[in-house]
Order: C-alpha cells, then sequence, then structure tokens
C-alpha cells in the first residue's frame, strides 16, 4: 500500500477557472435552514436539490429551470428529518431517502422514501429504526439506482441493545427486501456514514465507518456474494475520526474512498492491485463534511468542510493535487452537509448552505473541470532555468522535446495519462547545462490526453500534448 503526505501552496486565481455560484433560496432568522440536503444532476446535467427548513418543519425540492430555481415542498409535517440522499433515474425522476420524527414525544425514527412524478411527491415508509435519533448531522442515508433503474437504500439501524449497524433495502419491482449488512451485536458498536453503490453488474456495494468503544474505527466494504449474501470485499482499521466518509467506483468498479483518520483528510483508491492513499488536509472531527466525486477521466474532486472552520475547501486530482476555497469569502459561517456531483461535460457541481446569523443562505457552485496548468507556479519548487518545449501538440505516436537542462544534476522525463497515472519514465544522468532534443516514440500508447513532466533537482515543468490513433 502507498501512501503521500501532499503538501499545498494556494495559488488564487493563476489562470484557474473560478467557481460561479447563485442563491437557491435564502430565509431571515436561519435555524437549521438547509443544513441538511443533497445534490444531484439529471441526465441533461440540470441540478436539483433537497433541503430542510426545519424552522417550519418542511423538505423542500428545488430544480434549476431556465436559470431560475424553482421549489416546491416534497414533505412537511413532522418534528425533525435528516440524512437526506437524492437520485435522479434515466426519466428524469428524482427519487430521495432521509429520516424523519414525526413529533417530539416519538421514540423512533422512520427511513422514508420519495419519489415525484406528475402527480406530485409519493411518501413510503420503509423501515422503523427503534431509536429516535435527535437530529445529528452524521446519521446518513444513501440512494442508488440499479441498473434496472430500481432504488436501493442504505440506512442506519438500531436495536434493543442499542448496537447500531447498517441495512439495505431494495425494491425488486414489487416490494422492498430488507437485509442486514452487518451485525456484530455489541451494544458499544456504531456504524456510521454508510454509502451505496451499484457496479455494472447490478452488484451493490455499501462502504461504512464501524467504531467499537473508543477509538476502535475501521473502513468497511461489503457486497453481495453470488447468492445475494452480504460478504466484506475489504476493512482497514483507523484511527479516531470523524464519522463522514464518502465512497465512489471507478469506470474498472474499482473503489474510491475520502474520508477522516485521525483527523487528516484521506482520499485512497485501488488501482487493480494496490491500494493507494494521499493525506491532503488536517480537518478534525467534529463538523466535519465530506463530498467525493470522479469525473468522465476518473480523477478524484473532493469537497471537505474542516472542523472548527468556516469555510469549504475543494480539492481536484490531475498529475498532482490542487485546491481553492468552495464558498465566498463573503458567505459567513458554512453550516452544512456538502452536495458535490459532475455532470457529462466534466462542469462540477456543489449545493451548500451559509450562515450570517441574520440570513441564512442556500447556494450552488459550478467551475468547469480544469486540467493541469503548463506551468511550474503550482507547486512548491522553482522552475528557473528549466523549461521545456513539446510538439506537436496533437501527435500520431512520434514526440519531439526541447528542453533545458542546469548543470550536476539528473533529470527525469515522465509521461502521464489524464488519470494521473504513469505511463513511460525516462532516466536522464547528469547533464552539463544547455539546451537539449529527444524524440519520444509512444506508439504504444492508446489515444488520449497526456502530459509530458521534466524533473529535476525538485523542480518541475509540464506540458499537455494529445495522442491520435
Amino acid at each position: 500500500m502507498k501512501k503521500c503526505l501532499i503538501f499545498f501552496i494556494f495559488v488564487l486565481g493563476s489562470g484557474q477557472a473560478m467557481w460561479e455560484r447563485e442563491v437557491i433560496d435564502t430565509v431571515s432568522s436561519p435555524s437549521n435552514f438547509a443544513v441538511f440536503n443533497s445534490l444531484a444532476l439529471d441526465t441533461s446535467g440540470i441540478p436539483g436539490v433537497v433541503y430542510c427548513d426545519d424552522a417550519i418543519h418542511k423538505i423542500f425540492y428545488a430544480r434549476r429551470l431556465e436559470n431560475e430555481w424553482q421549489k416546491e415542498i416534497a414533505d412537511s409535517g413532522f418534528s425533525v428529518s435528516f440524512g437526506y440522499s437524492l437520485i435522479y433515474d434515466n426519466n428524469n425522476i428524482p427519487h430521495m431517502s432521509y429520516y424523519r420524527v414525526n413529533d417530539q414525544n416519538s421514540q423512533y425514527t422512520l427511513l422514508c422514501y420519495a419519489f415525484r412524478d406528475y402527480n406530485g411527491w409519493h411518501i413510503s415508509v420503509i423501515d422503523t429504526i427503534w431509536y429516535r435519533f435527535p437530529g445529528w448531522t452524521d446519521i446518513k442515508s444513501s440512494i442508488a439506482l440499479d441498473t434496472l433503474g430500481l432504488p436501493g437504500i442504505a440506512y442506519i439501524q438500531h436495536d434493543s441493545i442499542e448496537a447500531q449497524y447498517i441495512k439495505y433495502a431494495h425494491y425488486n419491482g414489487v416490494i422492498w427486501e430488507i437485509s442486514t449488512v452487518e451485525y456484530n451485536g455489541q451494544s458499544d458498536s456504531r456504524d456510521w456514514s454508510p454509502t451505496l453503490k451499484f457496479d455494472k453488474h447490478n452488484i451493490p456495494h455499501i462502504a461504512f465507518r464501524e467504531q467499537i468503544g473508543y477509538g476502535v474505527n475501521s473502513l468497511k466494504i461489503y457486497t453481495y456474494d453470488s447468492l445475494n449474501n452480504w460478504v466484506m470485499k475489504w476493512i482497514e482499521y483507523i484511527d479516531l475520526s470523524a464519522p463522514s466518509l464518502d465512497f465512489e467506483l471507478d469506470k474498472d468498479q474499482y473503489p474510491h474512498l475520502a474520508y477522516d483518520a485521525g483527523g487528516d483528510l484521506e482520499y485512497r483508491w485501488w488501482d487493480g492491485s494496490t491500494w493507494h492513499i494521499d493525506t491532503l488536509l488536517t480537518i478534525g472531527w467534529v463538523g466535519v463534511r465530506i463530498a467525493l466525486e470522479l469525473d468522465n477521466y476518473d480523477r478524484p474532486h473532493i469537497a471537505v468542510k474542516p472542523a472548527m472552520q468556516s469555510k469549504a475547501i475543494y480539492y481536484y486530482k490531475d498529475i498532482t493535487w490542487h485546491v481553492s476555497l468552495l464558498c465566498d469569502s463573503s458567505d459567513g459561517v458554512f453550516t452544512c452537509d456538502l452536495g458535490l456531483e459532475m455532470d457529462k461535460y466534466n462542469t462540477i457541481h456543489a449545493a451548500y448552505s451559509c450562515d450570517s446569523f441574520i440570513t441564512g443562505f442556500f447556494k450552488h457552485a459550478w467551475r468547469g473541470l480544469v486540467g493541469i496548468e503548463e506551468v511550474g507556479t503550482r507547486y512548491t519548487m522553482q522552475d528557473a532555468g528549466l523549461n521545456m518545449k513539446v510538439y506537436p501538440s496533437v501527435s500520431y505516436g512520434l514526440l519531439s522535446i526541447e528542453y533545458n537542462l542546469r548543470n550536476g544534476c539528473d533529470a527525469e522525463l515522465i509521461v502521464y495519462d489524464i488519470t494521473g497515472a504513469t505511463r513511460k519514465s525516462i532516466k536522464i544522468g547528469e547533464s552539463e547545462s544547455g539546451n537539449y532534443r529527444k524524440i519520444l516514440n509512444l506508439t504504444n500508447l492508446s489515444g488520449g490526453i497526456y502530459f509530458l513532466v521534466i524533473r529535476q533537482n525538485n523542480k518541475q515543468v509540464s506540458k499537455k500534448f494529445i495522442l491520435v490513433k
């Protein structure tokens, strides 16, 4: 397993695409306004959101049509609701899972499923949780649609001895089938943040965090075996951490996770043979929110709200990690769940709420996908005296390189693909200072976008090129 600690320089501006932002909804004298929310994109990339206004005991659904957010009530008449998860099917029908507590005297919480058609919202109670959740922000449900468009929900259950564990409900076209994913029968066991994904073979995968006692934590992924029984596919033990995590499957059906480990934000991914880990930022424990999304090239995008901080941070990775503020500097205190989704045009969308103590805002933010900059400024090193030209920018296999080296230091030429994987590496021994030229034969690589990086003495510059086959 490979683990790497990442350091950053914040380069604001410097040719980076900036976030555009707009207000979805706003209230005066906010009280838990949009603290719980979920974002989804339909098949055309149009965003929709669900969010709470617990002051008036309503769940709102809003969709962005003709550059305006059209809002309606999805559910109402409860004491509290939370743990929202929203998704669209291929007919652009929204489906939602969430928890609700009907009144202040309730001793239990309801897991609900809702969808909207032309007749409005249809709501079903799927299961009863024999515990009155107090509206904790860490109590999460997760809805996904299988390859037939049928919904599945991963959620949290309690039993009579106070064990907290993960269950799974799936609609088979007639009824909801409910099963227990894992149950160890310990009263001090707490499972958190279930995240459900279906792979291309229609097999469900659920990632979650288990805590037993104080400080004994593990990340787990469960999936079906050939008899549709739940089996643990992977486990990793981690330090005391916040419950928040997110989980995605890439195009090869390999898992990617973003989570809190001992107060640090970590990104972990499987490449088919090895787990890799990047440690990005110290984020603490209390009030942490984490959202992960993979773009069309399976590159990770992470939004995180650290503990005890009022601003959310956004990371994305091409061959290195880049960072920017997700919210605006004038947004006030950041208070909420985080929504993060990528459309088919590789535009990243986010949803978040913020509170100025006088007015509460629920906002939508978006920006285009930014590739690696063809300069050295985003790295911690300077690139003075290290230059490179690459031509043609669109190549059929042979690539000409002109580069400048300093004397007395080894250098390396590296070709990365769009996912950041190394496809070719050439070591260059100690050289006299001066200009050099080399022709690379890349005919063994498939067509696509690539980056050529030259490194010398802890300095590097990069150039992008396209390989056509």
